[in-house]
C-alpha cells in the first residue's frame, strides 16, 4: 500500500487503514503462547513499512497487550492518523483467530501506537562510558533459571553479573540477534530489550512467566544495529508488588553508544 502525505487535519478526518499478514512460527513459542517480543517486533515492523513516514525516523513504541499472542497466522491492522512536518503517527493492533475449530474466537492480541521523527542536522549526545568488564566471548552462555524456550536458538545471551545496585535488582549481559532471524532494524530492538533476564527471575521462588502488559520502547533512530552484533544490555526491576512489576532495559552498543530503553509492566503468574 502507498500513503501520500498528507496534512495532519485531513488524516485524522479520514485515515487509512490497510491489513497485512504475519505467521508467528513455532520457533518464537514461548510460555502459554508466542513470545512477546515477537509480537511487539511485528507490530514495530508494520508502522515502519508505511509509506508516508519516508523522510522521518522510528522515535517511539507503546504497545499495550490485551490477549496473548499464539503460533500461526495473524493480522496487522495499520492506520496512519497523523503526518505533520516532523512527526508522524501510525496506531497497529493484532488480530487473531484463535480457539479451537469447534469454538473460534477472533482475538485482539495487542495495540500499539508507533511515532516517527525528522532528523536532526546533528548529534548532541547520546555516548556513555560502559562500566570495565568482560567481553561476549569471555562470558559463558546464559543457563537461564526458566528452563529451554523455543526462541533461544534467535539470540546470543552472556550474562556479566546480576545484583543489587542502589537496592535494585539489576542484570547485565551482552545480547544479540543472530544472524538471518529477519525481524527487522527495529523488530529485533524490541525482541532484544524483552529478552534480558526479568529480576524476578533472579530470587526463589521463581515465578511460572512475567508475560507483558505494556511496553514502551524509545530509541536512538541513527543507531542501525546488526544482526549478530553484540550489544550491552542493562535490565533494571524498579518495582514489585506480588502481582505485578515493573523494569527497565537499555541497550548501549560496545563503543558506548545508546541505542534503545524499553519499560514494561508485567504479570507475575505462579
Amino acid at each position: 500500500m502507498s500513503h501520500t502525505p498528507q496534512t495532519a487535519a485531513h488524516l485524522s478526518a479520514q485515515p487509512v487503514t490497510d491489513v497485512v499478514a504475519v505467521n508467528f512460527a513455532p520457533d518464537w513459542a514461548g510460555v502459554r503462547g508466542v513470545y512477546g517480543g515477537r509480537v511487539i517486533a511485528a507490530a514495530a515492523e508494520a508502522a515502519r513499512e508505511v509509506a508516508a513516514t519516508e523522510g522521518l525516523r522510528m522515535g517511539s513504541v507503546h504497545v499495550e497487550f490485551t490477549g496473548g499472542g499464539v503460533v500461526g497466522d495473524a493480522e496487522l491492522h495499520r492506520t496512519l492518523v497523523h503526518r505533520g512536518r516532523s512527526t508522524a503517527t501510525v496506531h497497529v493492533e493484532c488480530w487473531q483467530e484463535q480457539g479451537t475449530p469447534e469454538a473460534p474466537k477472533r482475538r485482539r492480541v495487542v495495540g500499539a501506537v508507533v511515532k516517527f521523527l525528522a532528523p536532526g542536522t546533528s548529534r548532541v549526545f547520546g555516548n556513555s562510558t560502559l562500566p570495565a568488564g568482560p567481553d561476549p566471548e569471555e562470558c559463558e552462555e546464559f543457563d537461564a533459571p526458566w528452563g529451554e524456550m523455543a526462541y533461544d536458538h534467535h539470540f546470543g545471551f552472556r550474562l556479566i553479573s546480576h545484583a543489587l545496585e542502589d537496592g535494585v535488582p539489576t542484570s547485565r549481559a551482552w545480547v544479540r540477534i543472530q544472524p538471518g532471524t529477519g525481524l527487522g532494524p527495529h523488530g529485533t530492538l524490541a525482541a532484544l530489550l524483552d529478552v534480558l533476564p526479568p529480576g524476578m527471575f533472579m530470587r526463589e521462588p521463581y515465578p511460572q512467566f512475567v508475560p507483558t502488559v505494556d511496553f514502551s520502547m524509545h530509541l536512538d533512530a541513527d543507531a542501525v544495529v546488526e544482526e549478530g552484533e553484540w550489544l550491552y544490555g542493562v535490565m533494571r526491576s524498579d518495582w514489585a508488588d506480588d502481582t505485578f512489576y515493573v523494569d527497565t532495559a537499555t541497550l548501549h552498543r560496545a563503543d558506548g553508544r545508546f541505542v534503545a530503553r524499553g519499560t514494561q509492566n508485567r504479570h507475575i503468574v505462579r
